[in-house]
């Protein structure tokens, strides 16, 4: 009977009609690339961009997508992001401001974009959204001592009766459950219970939300490392039943008293499992994969099928011996340069960006192992836009032989790289392969890799 009504809500849910959405934004920005990103799933966390448009001169823009259901997405213009969530069938209106760093700010350490909310035909959605959050947070923030070390648990009910009080009466069924499970969230962490009768409350008992990121956050928080942490699993049998294959895989996961009943669940905490296995070196990743492939074609719900391919793709994207991402930029002659020039020849790649002291230290500290390894390395170097002509100085006072590369506009290469700080530091190996991502800094060991990787 379970197995029943499971099949069809998922066929409802499958089933269900995409509507569009309609957002129109301005923005401080003129002639700025704008993207719509979502969360594929939120085990893998893959991202997906939905839409794109540009800026016009002044500044405005609109962005059309079809949705199925209410969707958490992201807007982003340029590098800077905003969360906003989106209901089938609705037509937005924002405002958009960038903030304007100093030549000191990285681009990962500036203010968050910031969103205004003119218009939006969604029943209140986004309002009872930022409601909640707001509201948890501050009083998070504000009883931060009494909520985690005192443990003071009658703040929990206050906490729900102020977010309750903020709330439209006549809020989706979606604003509902993601209060409900951000507070769950709270509860399990403040309240000292059975965690077994928890999870059977909040999370067995109930229908899965897959597009709701509080529930999924839960869901994570509860089950990560749950094989190898709880007592009912085994290591050398967790690692017998992921070679066995996926029927006994999940026969494993489900043996367990709390699972048994809700195979979905079972299922669910079997990948997030094979999701976080896959970097532990005990397990063979070969093997994990193996399962994964399994999962896609023998679960019998289809969001699994999915989740196991995004995972296959997340956790093999930047991995060694995968396609670096393609770039073509003009070196300081204004020659284009792409990544394909130098199949033949391994690269230690490099980002920097404008009145980064930490790069120039690097750069200036790689000349030895330049010296050493240009025969079996290239050595390129990227630089921010407005950093390029310093660093064109820089190279010359210096006597750098680095190749220089001027990343202009493509700020969407520092994504694909995953540069989160500046500077950073790649090993690719011949045809554009990965051999290390990222890599560690000149003073932190790199040599090391350049020397294991050499001969790959």
């Amino acid at each position: 009977m379970l197995r029943l009504a499971l099949s069809f809500f998922l066929l409802l849910t499958m089933n269900a009609q995409a509507t569009p959405v309609i957002i129109r934004g301005e923005t401080n920005a003129p002639n700025q690339r704008v993207r719509l990103i979502v969360i594929e799933d939120f085990i893998s966390n893959l991202e997906k961009t939905i839409a794109s448009s540009k800026t016009d001169m002044q500044g405005n823009f609109i962005l059309n997508v079809d949705i199925q259901y209410i969707t958490t997405a992201q807007l982003v213009l340029a590098l800077d992001r905003v969360e906003i969530v989106l209901k089938p069938g609705s037509t937005y209106s924002y405002k958009l401001t960038q903030s304007r760093p100093s030549l000191t700010t990285s681009y990962f350490e500036k203010e968050a974009l910031g969103l205004q909310v003119l218009s939006g035909n969604d029943g209140g959605l986004q309002k009872n959204i930022d409601v909640i959050n707001m509201v948890f947070n501050a009083f998070v923030i504000q009883h931060f001592d009494d909520l985690y070390r005192n443990r003071r648990t009658d703040l929990l009910d206050t906490l729900r009766d102020v977010i309750a009080a903020r709330l439209t009466n006549d809020q989706p069924v979606f604003v509902s459950e993601y209060n409900t499970y951000k507070q769950a969230a709270l509860l399990q962490t403040v309240r000292s219970r059975n965690a077994e009768q928890w999870i059977q409350k909040f999370i067995i008992d109930k229908p899965v939300l897959y597009a709701n990121p509080e529930y999924m956050n839960l869901l994570n928080e509860v089950f990560r490392d749950y094989l190898i942490s709880n007592r009912h699993y085994q290591q050398d049998e967790i690692i017998k039943n992921i070679g066995s294959g996926f029927s006994d895989f999940i026969l494993y996961v489900s043996s367990n008293p709390l699972l048994t009943k809700n195979i979905q669940i079972a299922e669910l905490v079997g990948l997030i499992n094979l999701r976080d296995l896959y970097y532990n070196s005990t397990f063979k990743k070969n093997e994990i994969i193996q399962l994964l492939r399994q999962f896609k074609t023998e679960s019998q719900i289809p969001q699994h099928n999915q989740i196991a391919v995004n995972i296959i793709e997340s956790v093999n994207y930047l991995a060694y011996n995968t396609n670096a991402p393609a770039f073509s930029l003009k070196n300081t002659l204004g020659k284009e340069i792409s990544l394909n020039d130098f199949n033949e020849k391994k690269i230690v790649l490099s980002f920097v960006q404008d009145s980064c002291q930490a790069c120039i230290q690097m750069l200036m500290s790689m000349k030895p192992l330049f010296e050493k390894y240009k025969e079996d390395y290239d050595f390129i170097t990227i630089s921010t836009a407005a950093g390029f002509n310093n660093y064109v100085n820089l190279f010359k006072q210096n006597g750098l032989e680095y190749r220089l590369l001027n990343m202009e506009d493509d700020i969407l290469l520092l994504e694909d790289y995953r540069v989160k700080t500046f500077p950073e530091f790649f090993i690719l190996l011949k045809q554009g392969k990965i051999g290390m991502a990222p890599a560690p800094q000149p003073d932190q060991n790199l040599e090391f890799h350049l020397q294991r990787l050499k001969d790959r």
